[in-house]
């Protein structure tokens, strides 16, 4: 704690930074209203005019003054500082203080005209951190631009930097800043012998211009606002002018610019006009340098728009132009993301594009690691949003490594055929307008040409994705060659005209509404993926199925070849045609050979309640792991194929294996599979006919007939034509009903499965002691049967999934018959009741 002497400086100290920085704020809100004319020299001079006078740690001027740079140094030693002129502020000298390791000072300049940053000077700091603010056309009348001549330097050595204009305040990463543009003087031109660009040889009435300078922030932020002035004479109006050799860097902080030019009058017959240009000329003497925008971990977010609206216009909202070989143009960054949106608003000349890179010369938007994203805009969507003239690399940067995300967003885009999309991460293209269409290989809409995806699009790219989650328009494929794994993704429609080559890359489908329907003979696709609304999909070949799942019906089809499931297929459909696979789909019943439905690993087919899968393939030796899918053989058909109507037995609920091959020897024939309520357990009883490289069972239990549980195996006999009998006791009893099941193993490790019987057991002896129904799924007569001696009267009824009652009955000894076969193939509910209790069973009718 202070006292005395200490005390008081301290509190007073404190005083004045509290009144300099309100003094400071407040001259951004009173200098508007200043109508005196002046203009503010720094200069290496000695000060002269008696017309300023500082308060507060804020410069004011009533007349044309001189300041030396020594006495602004020296006031940012002790503190923050605002100069404000009511006309210009002219830079003739440095500003570089020695403001202490780990200080950071705040310089505010406002200008009611222009701020210049004259040839070969710098504002900087030689120790601690500067924060940089420079706003023009301060009283927002005639304009007023911000202009750092050819050799200055800013360097804020980790301070942000802010240039922009506007007569009130707002608030940027914690500095008082303008609320506006800096913009094009309507009275003052800057000739174009300064910018040497041949841009325009009236001149430039530009918001922001840079020139053979450095503007640099060493992890600070940078924010430039810049507006081209709006007259009726034929000049240059850019909001932010990069000429030969500019470079705004950053570092690890953010750049973000926000150019335009605001609407001219018609009278104006020819002239420059975009938002950003960066056009890296020196034409004194044929000079081409390198202009860049840059950082290393900061993010680059760019808006430029053009509204000038005439037919003989340059006229672009971001532009990247190069005039020769030598020249570079470039935004670049190491590790950030980089987010540029151009738009022009001209509709009587709109076809430069919101987007414009151009030239003979080096024109790049690239990283390493970081996400790129172009979002072109243009008056009319017959006009390119994107347009890329010239052999331009977006992505790599041509000797790293690019593994970030790029993103194309226009309604049109026009791409070279030399221009190069290159990463090792993912390509997304997509319109501005959801419901405008696309058309791959064709005309149409946002047209992609078959070069896009063979020249533009260099191979290597983790994915390329056409369209997006929002898009509702359709997407039509004309012939086409994927060389990298796609996405097309649409709510709307997906067709094709042309074949699809995607011989050695993977194709998914995407949209949960959408409608697909991929089904030329001549496609040729390796694997296909899908989450849709309903699809339809045809190749040629064997064809590679993951994850499948739609609201509505899926068929997919091979013409020749296998079809590979490697992992779950789901219909949400609850129809007989819900889920249809065809392996060599036009083969006929009695012909197993050629294409069969293969399973790799574990795998589910699954539809909506009452829904129908059917899996048609060749024969039972080729489609490994298919009997075991649909649940054994009693969902397995032999000697039909694709165009089979009618099925012995019919076909119900579930999922089915269909072949064409004629007769199927199955490795086990039972006889007999029962289960039954015992003192320790329930014991499971089969026997079997005859075996043939019978390995042994693998006896299974569910709760609900969908996830199931190894019990323990039993061996098998080998091969044998002899009744066999086998026994395998379930020593744990549930108290509801229980599902069981056979797992059968051949020798060469192929299985099979058992039908399923349902068993409902208790440890008390009351009631519905136990309960076996077999065989379950039945097609014709299933049998209940009682514990023995148990006595109890039971009701039992026969319901459909909707609750339709179709058979009922009761019996009161230990065994009762209930006969199928009048009702159809399917799912139903059994339910039997006593005067204690009541128990539900699902029931399968073949």
């Amino acid at each position: 704690m202070l006292t005395g002497k200490k005390a008081t400086a301290t509190f007073t100290k404190i005083q004045s930074m509290i009144i300099r920085q309100i003094l400071s704020f407040l001259s951004f809100l009173l200098l508007p209203f200043l109508s005196i004319a002046n203009t503010i020299t720094i200069s290496t001079a000695a000060s002269s005019g008696s017309g300023w006078s500082i308060s507060g740690g804020v410069i004011t001027a009533t007349a044309n003054v001189t300041i030396n740079n020594g006495t602004i140094n020296s006031y940012l030693v002790s503190g923050n500082l605002t100069i404000t002129a009511g006309t210009n502020v002219m830079i003739q000298a440095g500003i570089n203080s020695a403001l202490g390791v780990g200080v950071t000072r705040n310089l505010v300049i406002r200008a009611g005209g222009n701020i210049v940053l004259e040839a070969g000077y710098t504002v900087s700091c030689s120790s601690g951190s500067l924060n940089l603010v420079l706003v023009s056309d301060a009283d927002a009348s005639n304009g007023g631009f911000i202009y750092a001549r050819s050799g200055s330097v800013i360097n804020s050595k980790g301070g942000h930097i802010w240039m922009g204009g506007g007569s009130g305040s707002t608030t940027w990463n914690g500095l008082t800043v303008g609320d506006g543009y800096a913009t094009g003087s309507s009275t003052v031109v800057i000739p174009n012998t300064e910018l040497q660009s041949g841009a325009n040889s009236s001149g430039f009435r530009n918001g922001i211009s840079f020139y053979n300078n450095t503007v640099q922030s060493e992890g600070g932020h940078i924010s430039l606002k810049g507006r081209g002035a709006a007259l009726s004479v034929s000049y240059g109006y850019m909001g932010l002018y990069m000429g030969y050799n500019a470079t705004v860097s950053s570092g690890t902080g953010n750049i973000s610019i926000d150019a335009q030019t605001s609407g001219a009058s018609s009278t104006i017959a020819a002239g420059w006009f975009y938002g950003l240009l960066m056009i890296p000329t020196n034409n004194t003497n044929n000079g081409y340098g390198t202009t860049s925008i840059e950082s290393t971990s900061g993010n680059i977010t760019i808006e430029g728009s053009a509204s000038h609206n005439q037919s003989v216009n340059h006229n672009a909202g971001v532009a990247l132009f190069t005039q020769s070989a030598t020249a570079t143009a470039r935004i670049k960054s190491i590790s950030g993301n980089i987010d540029i949106t151009g738009t022009t608003l001209n509709t009587a000349n709109p076809s430069y594009g919101g987007i414009f890179i151009t030239g003979t010369g080096n024109e790049q938007v690239i990283s390493q690691t970081g996400d790129i994203m172009l979002r072109g805009n243009s008056s009319g969507s017959s006009y390119a949003g994107i347009n890329i003239n010239s052999g331009s690399q977006i992505g790599y940067d041509g000797s790293n490594t690019y593994s970030g995300d790029i993103t194309l967003i226009a309604d049109q885009i026009t791409l070279a055929a030399a221009v190069e999309l290159r990463s090792t991460g993912n390509l997304q293209v997509y319109p501005t307008t959801t419901t405008r269409d696309i058309n791959i290989a064709g005309t149409g809409g946002l047209s992609l040409p078959a070069t896009f995806f063979t020249s533009n699009a260099i191979d290597g790219f983790n994915n390329i994705h056409i369209g997006s989650n929002t898009f509702t328009g359709n997407i039509q494929l004309a012939a086409i060659t994927f060389r990298d794994n796609t996405t097309l993704e649409s709510n709307g429609l997906i067709t094709q005209t042309g074949a699809i080559t995607a011989s050695s890359a993977h194709l998914h489908l995407a949209g949960s509404s959408g409608s697909f329907a991929l089904t030329n003979a001549g496609n040729q696709m390796l694997s296909l993926s899908a989450q849709a609304g309903s699809m339809h999909v045809v190749n040629s070949t064997s064809l590679d199925l993951g994850i499948i799942n739609a609201a509505g019906g899926v068929q997919i089809e091979t013409l020749a070849g296998d079809l590979t499931v490697t992992n779950n297929i789901h219909s949400d459909n609850t129809g007989a045609a819900a889920i249809r696979l065809y392996a060599d789909a036009n083969k006929m019943a009695g012909d197993a050979t050629g294409g069969n439905i293969v399973i790799a690993g574990s795998p589910s087919v699954t539809t909506g309640l009452g829904g129908r899968a059917s899996l048609f393939t060749g024969s039972s030796s080729g489609s490994t792991g298919l009997l075991a899918l649909v649940g054994g053989s009693a969902n397995m058909r032999v000697n039909v194929d694709a165009f089979t109507a009618t099925f012995t037995p019919a076909l119900g609920t579930g999922v089915y294996a269909l072949y064409r091959q004629t007769s199927i020897t199955l490795p086990v024939g039972f006889t007999r599979f029962t289960a039954a309520c015992q003192a320790g357990g329930v014991q499971l009883s089969w026997a079997t006919a005859d075996e043939q490289n019978n390995y042994g069972f693998y006896p299974e239990k569910s709760n609900d007939g969908i996830a199931w549980q190894e019990l323990g195996f039993v061996n098998g006999a080998g091969n044998s034509n002899q009744l066999k009998q086998y026994q395998f006791t379930d020593k744990t009893v549930s108290s509801g009903p229980v599902y069981y099941r056979l797992r059968q193993r051949d020798l060469d490790g192929r299985f099979t499965y058992s039908s399923v019987i349902v068993s409902s057991c208790r440890s008390s002896r009351q009631g519905l002691a136990a309960i076996t129904i077999a065989p379950n799924p039945a097609s014709g007569v299933t049998y209940l049967k009682l514990l023995p001696g148990n006595g109890t009267v039971v009701q039992y009824t026969l319901l459909s999934i909707t609750g339709t009652a179709l058979i009922s009955g009761k019996w009161a000894g230990t065994e009762a018959s209930l006969d199928l076969s009048a009702v159809a193939g399917g799912t139903y509910l059994l339910r039997l009741t006593t005067g204690q209790e009541t128990r539900t069973i699902r029931m399968v009718k073949k």
